[in-house]
């Protein structure tokens, strides 16, 4: 069973105690103030051996993401876990959108997918999971999927139209441009032998809209469906995203957000980022993560719903009738369709960082390098509590 899902039912089992009066079909929860400096020890080598041969050997030199939104502001991986029927899917960027601004720039799509009709239509848009070899510590490498979500095929398909997979697996959603060789200096970084390598979603401002549904599942085990984003390098490397300090980059900050997590009545939206959190508390570090407010599960009827992040460190997740997925949008109609809803709660202001970058700064996938800093490790169970909602 994929470990995400692991920790996913214990959220189920802990995050939603009873109905909340901020609970919403439609609706809006807010982040403010995302983004921060800090540094990290990317992955030099995999190696994929049994016992103690399998590890990860990390880079002696340390490296930084910086900026408004990070580290979010890089490509991202888009995580469905079942189940949840997909329909539609699309990605957006910006050079300027400030959430209230109706003179920022508009939006221009750059993926979109479709399955409304009988025939699925996909542009720039790649379907994979793990589904690939299978490593003692790294779990399945990714691979591109078959029809039913979990067998592995050679070509780039969606899962079948309607599929509820139930036992809780994963599928992932990249871009179309292929990754280079692996390579700590690469834009894709180091990554497992023979996996599917793609870039995922960039963007320093940008957006997702997603049309779904969470259909109910009899058995409790499986019905924790979520989508989530991570860092696009997280996927390539190990599928024990949550478990494994040295493959993972999880624990050293490279961030999840989890848009629409859900138990069986009700999603959730949190941020996993050490942002101000360096030196927090257990308890703090789960309540300083999740924002406020719920929506309503979509079992039966599909919803439209996304996340934006814009220009200035808001991150807004919403459901909304009025959302569309037309190739571009303008700001304007953007703002009128976050308007259009009601704030499900109070905006969470995230605590600033506490290192500053140089100018010259690393993100997760680019090929630059920067001066070396101070690294800020939190503990692996730290980390995992923040998906606890």
């Amino acid at each position: 069973m994929y470990a995400p899902l692991t920790f996913a039912l214990i959220a189920a089992g802990l995050g939603f105690v009873s109905a909340q009066d901020n609970t919403g079909v439609s609706g809006k929860i807010q982040f403010a103030g995302v983004g921060y400096d800090s540094t990290f020890k990317p992955v030099k080598r995999i190696k994929d051996g049994e016992g103690e041969g399998c590890y990860c050997e990390l880079s002696t030199s340390e490296k930084w993401f910086s900026g408004v939104n990070a580290p979010f502001n890089g490509p991202l991986a888009v995580h469905i876990r079942s189940p949840v029927n997909l329909t539609k899917f699309a990605h957006y960027i910006s050079d300027d959108f400030v959430i209230g601004a109706d003179n920022s720039s508009g939006w221009s799509r750059g993926a979109y997918f479709d399955y409304s009709t009988d025939v699925p239509h996909m542009e720039n848009v790649t379907f994979l999971g793990h589904v690939g070899d299978t490593s003692e510590c790294l779990g399945k490498s990714l691979g591109f999927i078959g029809a039913d979500g979990v067998t592995k095929t050679k070509g780039n398909y969606p899962p079948a139209k309607y599929l509820n997979i139930t036992d809780g697996v994963e599928y992932l959603l990249y871009s179309n441009t292929t990754c280079p060789k692996s390579k700590i200096a690469n834009g894709c970084g180091v990554y497992r032998k023979g996996v599917k390598a793609f870039y995922g979603f960039d963007g320093a401002t940008k957006m997702f809209l997603f049309e779904f549904t969470m259909p109910t599942y009899r058995a409790p085990a499986a019905n924790s469906p979520s989508i989530w984003l991570s860092t696009d390098s997280l996927p390539r490397v190990t599928e024990n995203y949550f478990n494994d300090t040295a493959c993972s980059c999880i624990s050293q900050g490279c961030g999840a957000l989890n848009l629409f997590n859900a138990n069986a009545t009700h999603m959730n939206s949190s941020l996993i980022t050490l942002q101000g959190q360096e030196d927090v508390e257990y308890a703090d570090l789960i309540k300083g993560n999740v924002g406020d407010g719920y929506f309503e599960r979509p079992t039966d009827t599909p919803v439209v719903g996304g996340v934006i992040f814009d220009s200035v460190g808001n991150v807004v997740t919403f459901i909304a009738d009025n959302a569309t997925f037309d190739p571009n949008l303008s700001a304007a109609s953007v703002n009128e369709m976050l308007s259009s809803v009601p704030e499900l709660g109070t905006t969470d202001h995230l605590k600033p960082g506490k290192l500053t970058a140089p100018k010259e700064s690393f993100q997760w996938n680019a090929a630059s390098t920067s001066k070396p800093g101070q690294i800020m490790l939190i503990s692996a169970a730290l980390v995992i509590a923040a998906v606890l909602f």
